[in-house]
C-alpha cells in the first residue's frame, strides 16, 4: 500500500514456492525520483532468481543472493550523480526451519502464542547508538536521524565494497501455529512490537496483512506499507 502521504510505492515483495520450500522477499526502496522503486524491484527479482537457480544450502543461498543483488544495483543504477538503493529482508522456509538474512530496517518477526520470540535488528545509525548506550529507545525514535540507514543494497558506488549481509546465527525452528511476518518500516514506525502478535493472532494470513496495513494508514500512513 502506498500509504497516505506518497503517490508512488517504492516497496517490492515476492512470495515464491521453491519445491517444498517457501521464499519470502521484501525490499524498501530509497533514492527518490522513482529510482528507489526501480532499485527495490531489481533487488527483489534478482534475489528471487538467484535463490531459484542456486543449489547452495539455504542460509548461504539467501546471504549470497542479497550480496549479489547489492552488487547488481550498484553496478546498474549507481553513479556519482545518483545512488538509489533499498533494504532487503529474506526468509527461506523449508520444513520446520526458517533461515533469515537482511540488510537495512525492513524486518522479519517470529511469532508464537501472542509473543514475538525473535526479530531482526535494524541497520540504522540510531540503532547502533542505542546498542552502544549512547541513546535510549525513546530518544532514537525522536532523533532527526531516526530513518538514516547504516547499511543498504545500493546507495554506494559500483567500486565500493559489497554490503555486509546480516544472517541469523541459527535458523528459527518452527512449530505448528507459528507466524512469520515480514514488513517495511511503514508498518514498524506506527505499530509496536508489543501490538503485532495480538493484532494478527486469530486472523488468516491475508486478513492479518490487511489489518497491519489498515492500522498503519489510520495512524498516518506516512510511508509505503508492506506486510507479508
Amino acid at each position: 500500500d502506498p500509504g497516505r502521504q506518497h503517490a508512488t510505492n517504492e516497496d517490492s515483495w515476492s512470495a515464491t514456492r521453491v519445491g517444498d520450500a517457501h521464499l519470502l522477499v521484501l525490499c524498501d526502496g530509497m533514492g527518490g525520483m522513482g529510482r528507489g522503486a526501480a532499485a527495490s524491484k531489481l533487488a527483489t527479482e534478482h534475489i528471487r532468481d538467484f535463490v531459484l537457480n542456486n543449489e547452495l544450502p539455504p542460509r548461504s543461498r539467501i546471504e549470497s543472493a542479497i550480496a549479489s543483488a547489492d552488487n547488481r544495483v550498484r553496478r546498474e543504477m549507481c553513479s556519482a550523480d545518483s545512488r538509489p538503493g533499498c533494504t532487503a529482508v529474506v526468509v527461506y522456509v523449508e520444513s520446520s526451519s526458517a533461515s533469515v538474512a537482511w540488510v537495512g530496517d525492513s524486518r522479519a518477526y517470529w511469532i508464537r502464542n501472542g509473543e514475538v520470540l525473535e526479530r531482526t535488528n535494524d541497520h540504522k545509525v540510531v540503532q547502533g547508538m542505542v546498542d552502544r548506550g549512547e541513546l535510549t529507545e525513546e530518544q532514537a525514535r525522536s532523533s532527526r536521524y531516526s530513518n538514516v540507514l547504516s547499511r543498504s543494497l545500493g546507495g554506494r558506488l559500483p567500486s565500493d565494497p559489497t554490503v555486509e549481509v546480516a544472517l541469523l546465527a541459527d535458523a528459527w525452528r518452527l512449530q505448528r501455529g507459528d507466524r512469520l511476518l515480514l514488513c517495511s518500516d511503514g508498518v514498524i514506525d506506527l505499530v509496536g512490537d508489543d501490538e503485532i502478535p495480538n493484532l494478527i493472532r486469530d486472523l488468516s494470513p491475508s486478513d492479518a496483512a490487511k489489518q497491519l496495513v489498515d492500522l498503519a494508514n489510520r495512524r498516518g500512513g506516512h510511508d509505503n506499507i508492506t506486510a507479508i
